[in-house]
């Protein structure tokens, strides 16, 4: 929270993408930051794990954030 402050930016305006869930899909969402999940593995979640707002099963699905 403390470099969004820095950079004078919002939470809605950064993507944090990551390929842990536990550390980043938890993370991103306990700050209240989208995420986007790169699930290499194809891993299931469970219908009570935290949802990411996107996943991807490459770096390739950055590209569709990038304007």
């Amino acid at each position: 929270m403390k470099a969004l402050r820095i950079l004078g930016l919002s939470n809605e305006e950064v993507l944090h993408v990551g390929d842990s869930y536990p550390n980043d899909v938890l993370g991103a969402k306990a700050a209240a930051i989208p995420v986007l999940w790169i699930n290499r593995k194809h891993r299931r979640l469970n219908p009570t794990d935290i949802a990411p707002e996107s996943v991807a099963h490459d770096l390739s699905g950055v590209l569709e954030y990038i304007e």
